[in-house]
């Protein structure tokens, strides 16, 4: 008897037949144990994304910017934070600043995108969040991880809600829409899932050790799922 399809958005195919296999063996609820798994991946994954230096943002912006003012006296090119602040002064009506206020407010602009370094680690939270209610007992984004974000936590979690789906499906939204041309963020998320496939296959291992040593590992998953308990 072929067990029930179970699939989560932020997986690959071996991670889904894993899955199946694991719900079949393990007899936990599919709803709750999908949406249980979709939260430790978005918490993985923020966690394994790689955050940018502080240094090296406070030298990206003190660093002279690629187009510089008409009115740039020779050998004195404007730092691309003083360029973004008078940007956004001018874009709320403000007039521009130099001197010391201009100094001022340049050290603000690097302490402010310095606090913002892990902004595409921190894209994973809001996905995490929303799926986390879901899980029963319900699970928080807190600790550690949460000094990752500024503001309101990024990304979208969709968890499943039905009780008692026989084909339960959560998926998720990183807060950045680039998050898919990083690398960084890519190798994350394949590290979260290999993650959560590894604590699957190691209950497996446990559960059926017999029929585990003398199984095809690459065809594991799926021999699992179809085989008669």
């Amino acid at each position: 008897m072929k067990g029930p399809k179970v699939t989560i958005d932020l997986d690959t195919r071996r991670f889904n037949k894993m899955l199946d296999a694991y719900l079949k063996y393990s007899g936990r609820s599919f709803t709750n144990e999908v949406n249980k798994r979709g939260f430790n991946i978005c918490l993985k994954a923020a966690g394994k994304t790689p955050k940018v230096s502080k240094e090296l943002i406070k030298n990206e912006m003190e660093a002279p910017a690629r187009i510089q003012p008409p009115r740039v006296r020779k050998g004195k090119p404007v730092p691309l934070a003083a360029i973004l602040t008078n940007y956004h002064r001018g874009k709320k009506g403000k007039k521009g600043m130099w001197g010391e206020p201009m100094k001022k407010a340049v050290k603000t602009a690097i302490a402010h995108r310095q606090k913002g370094r892990g902004f595409m680690a921190a894209g994973w939270l809001g996905t995490a969040a929303d799926i986390g209610l879901y899980v029963r007992p319900p699970r928080e984004v807190r600790g550690r991880t949460t000094h990752l974000q500024i503001g309101k936590a990024k990304g979208e979690g969709k968890p499943e809600r039905r009780i008692g789906a026989l084909q339960p499906k959560a998926s998720g939204r990183h807060g950045s829409k680039a998050s898919g041309n990083i690398k960084g963020a890519r190798s994350a998320l394949r590290y979260a899932i290999n993650a959560e496939t590894r604590d699957m296959i190691k209950y497996l291992r446990r559960k059926i050790p017999k029929d585990w040593a003398v199984m095809d590992r690459k065809n594991a998953a799926a021999a699992l799922v179809s085989r008669k308990l």
